[in-house]
């Protein structure tokens, strides 16, 4: 299959090498991607490894990665990125420390950090869910084990008694093999954008965040909300200033603490008492959706450089990145 190019780029522009997942082929990067001079590769997961070695091998001055792709799903994903790893080009999205963190890492980072986060546990038994009734405060929601994607999720996954936690944990168990059990924060939910600072990995960048607010009778994403749904929801900029610092502060620590790069995104629930709990980050979230925009697509969107901006920022945190391992090799 012969790549997509760019039709025009100015002069001395930057050469990109978009990475894209084979399924996704009805999409272009040639709205974002103006000001450089670009190629879109589809990556299939049993020659990924193939592909981005021959790539590597070419005169591109960035790779664009957006192969995202879980260690349980069928396509390309944390392979991509250990042979860019390996071949030492720079790229964007997360390195394979940040690629698929778990809810126990973000946790500890949160308790560490004095940031909230919601009480849970892993069950993997009966047992295991007679004890999260025990120790958590109902109401709760059930979820798969890493939770990407809403996957698994529906309206009853919240539930507010021990009998439906049971029925709930069940169906994961007959699933996944395990759920993850976590309090349900009742309150508003907001998403922030995060990306890492080429000139200090320390002080990353934070968007703006935004806020769903849910259709009558629905609290949370679960599955059909997110994705098949979404429209039902508005996205809407945080409307408190004070309350956008406080999550946007909060969100740039959870990077840090996560050794993040590239971006990622931060979800959060905040309670009636204006407490933030970090619900997850996410830093292989959704970009350049080809017919309707995600969450991050509308953070950057409200942004007055907006793609522009976002991706000069990713990109320059690439070519930082690969300088800096290139002259501090691991031995």
């Amino acid at each position: 299959m012969h790549p997509l190019r760019s039709p025009y780029a100015p002069e001395g522009a930057k050469k990109i090498c978009v990475l894209s997942d084979a399924l996704w082929q009805d999409f272009t990067p040639a709205p974002f991607l103006k000001n450089y001079a670009w190629e879109m590769h589809y990556i299939q997961k049993a020659t990924a490894i193939a592909q981005v070695t021959e790539l590597a091998q070419q005169d591109f001055d960035v790779f664009l990665n957006l192969c995202d792709g879980a260690s349980d799903e069928d396509r390309p994903g944390l392979e991509v990125v250990q042979t860019l790893e390996r071949l030492r080009v720079p790229f964007t999205g997360a390195d394979t420390t940040f690629y698929e963190p778990t809810r126990e890492m973000m946790k500890h980072v949160c308790h560490t950090l004095g940031l909230g986060a919601p009480g849970g546990l892993y069950a993997f038994t009966p047992a295991d869910v007679d004890r999260a009734a025990q120790e958590l405060r109902f109401p709760l929601i059930v979820k798969h084990p890493s939770s990407y994607n809403s996957i698994g999720l529906t309206p009853a996954s919240r539930v507010e008694t021990v009998e439906q936690l049971h029925a709930q944990a069940q169906t994961m168990f007959a699933h996944f093999g395990e759920a993850l059990i976590e309090e349900f924060i009742d309150g508003r939910e907001f998403t922030v954008l995060v990306v890492e600072n080429p000139h200090d990995p320390t002080h990353p960048f934070a968007y703006a965040p935004v806020e769903f607010r849910f259709p009558a009778g629905e609290t949370f994403k679960h599955y059909d909300m997110k994705m098949i749904n979404y429209r039902q929801m508005d996205i809407v900029p945080c409307p408190d200033l004070g309350l956008a610092e406080k999550l946007m502060e909060m969100s740039k620590k959870v990077f840090v603490g996560l050794n993040g790069v590239s971006y990622g995104r931060c979800d959060i629930r905040v309670n009636a008492e204006g407490e933030p709990f970090l619900l997850e980050i996410n830093p292989n979230c959704a970009l350049f959706y080809p017919e309707e925009y995600g969450s991050a697509d509308l953070i950057i969107l409200n942004d007055p450089d907006g793609y522009a901006g976002f991706l000069e920022r990713i990109f320059d945190a690439a070519l930082a990145r690969c300088a800096a391992r290139i002259s501090n090799p691991v031995r």
